[in-house]
């Protein structure tokens, strides 16, 4: 019921590829996932994607993936967050952003003996800072439109709770 009253986007993540798109209207946007980084007493994200690298140009900027690390999808957790929130912004830009939109976050990556319970609730949590209201972690193949609009995910991958 949650995903008829809230705007469902699918996000599928990689350490070089993030793209999200609102699965009613198919809107979309995608690119690298990096962030430019104001440094400072709070990092803060003041551009992501194609922007973030223009963005650095005479700037004390630091462009950053936290999403590039050799043994997780995840490198820094709060960076990750603002370049999500970015991400779904730069989404509905040209739109009032609607406000926590159901996630379904489909990581692209085949960590080697899956993912551990501590990868799994950083997703979470990822999409939840991101401004998402409700998440679901998706492993397997890509999702099917139909099934990400009813949000009765089909096999060929499971739900990670």
């Amino acid at each position: 019921m949650l995903g008829f009253l809230r705007p469902t986007v699918y996000a599928q993540l990689d350490p070089d590829r993030l793209a999200v798109r609102d699965v009613r209207t198919g809107r979309a946007y995608a690119a690298r996932p990096v962030g430019a980084v104001l440094n400072g007493p709070a990092r803060k994200v003041v551009r992501a994607g194609d922007d973030a690298l223009t963005a650095s140009a005479g700037r004390p900027l630091e462009i950053v993936n936290p999403f590039k690390h050799p043994r997780m999808l995840i490198a820094d957790l709060s960076l990750g967050q603002q370049v999500l929130r970015k991400f779904l912004e730069k989404l509905y830009a040209s739109s009032l952003m609607p406000r926590q939109p159901v996630l379904v976050l489909h990581p692209r990556v085949d960590p080697e003996g899956g993912f551990t319970g501590i990868e799994i609730r950083a997703l979470h949590e990822l999409g939840r800072g991101a401004g998402a209201s409700r998440v679901l972690v998706w492993h397997g193949r890509e999702l099917l439109q139909r099934e990400l609009l009813s949000l009765q995910l089909g096999s060929g991958g499971k739900l990670l709770a």
